[in-house]
Formats: C-alpha cells, sequence, structure tokens
C-alpha cells in the first residue's frame, strides 16, 4: 500500500539541486541523481530514500520503464511532479504556461538515447568542475532552448567549453562542441 503523500516537506538546498537537475535534464533516473548528489560509498538508500520522499510529496513524478533484459522492471524516469513545477517556474523565472511547452515527450524508442546523453551530459559537468583546464559554459537542448516539446526526435544538442586561459599548453580561449 503506497504511503499518503506527506502534508509538507520541508525542501533542503540538495532537493532544490535536485529538482532543477531533473527538469533541466528533461528527466532522469535515479543513478544520476545519486552520481551527482549522493557520490559517496554507501549512500545509495540515502538517495533512493530522498527520491520516495520527494516522489511521494509530488516534488517528483516516477515514471517506470520497460525492462532492458525482459526480466524484473525497468528503472524509475523521474520528471518534475506538479509540487515541483512552481518551483521551477520561480528559481528559473518561468511562467507556468512556459513549463507546460517543455513538459517530455519521451518515447520507449528514445528513453535509452536520452538515458546515455544524460549519462555524457553528467560526466562531462563533473569533470569540468574538477579540471584545471575546462570549465562548462552552457548545455542547450533544442527543446529547451526553443520551449517546444522536448522528444526525441529529431533533438539537436549544444555543447559550449571554455579553455581556461592561464593554460600554457593551449592557445584557444574557447571551444564550442557540437
Amino acid at each position: 500500500m503506497e504511503e499518503p503523500a506527506p502534508a509538507t516537506l520541508s525542501l533542503v538546498e540538495r532537493d532544490h539541486d535536485m529538482l532543477a537537475m531533473v527538469f533541466w535534464y528533461g528527466g532522469c533516473v535515479v543513478d544520476h541523481l545519486q552520481r551527482r548528489f549522493f557520490p559517496t560509498e554507501g549512500a545509495r538508500s540515502a538517495c533512493y530514500a530522498r527520491v520516495a520522499r520527494l516522489v511521494r510529496a509530488k516534488h517528483l513524478t516516477s515514471v517506470r520503464l520497460p525492462s532492458q533484459s525482459g526480466r524484473g522492471s525497468g528503472k524509475a524516469f523521474l520528471i518534475i511532479g506538479p509540487r515541483g513545477r512552481p518551483l521551477m517556474a520561480k528559481r528559473f523565472e518561468l511562467s507556468i504556461s512556459e513549463l507546460n511547452h517543455l513538459k517530455h515527450g519521451l518515447t520507449p524508442l528514445f528513453v535509452a538515447h536520452h538515458l546515455a546523453v544524460c549519462d555524457f551530459r553528467l560526466s562531462l559537468e563533473m569533470a569540468c568542475e574538477h579540471s584545471q583546464l575546462l570549465s562548462l559554459l552552457e548545455w542547450e537542448s533544442a527543446g529547451r532552448s526553443s520551449r517546444n516539446s522536448v522528444s526525441g526526435a529529431g533533438r539537436r544538442t549544444r555543447v559550449a567549453c571554455e579553455v581556461r586561459r592561464n593554460s600554457p599548453r593551449l592557445r584557444k580561449s574557447s571551444v564550442i562542441c557540437r
């Protein structure tokens, strides 16, 4: 039996950051949140517990994906829930109608690709955070920038990285990856 949603869930800064990641990624799985926000050994159950609370409080919505192996159930795909949408609108200075244009439109055909892009994006973000040479300036998905539906078909992603100028080995001051 499903637990009722708590009357109020006190959100901490990490919760807001997790919601923002889910929002800007156009949805992701718990593994992505764990890598970003619960990176220590043994923090997996804390991550799952926090995500479960955010889902119960309707800040996130969990959609079960089909199993890739044909056995058991698939991963839980997380998107912003009804209580999370106003928080994202306020945080990113968007109207609710603008948010409605940013709903995910993933089909089972494109989920594997979307999750692979999420894996790459997260790896790139984390590598740039630890790099003395590169910084990630922006990650722009066509669906997010043009306020269209985020669907897998025909999407393009633009990534802008900057090579830090204090590197004597590199002559260019910026690099754009497309």
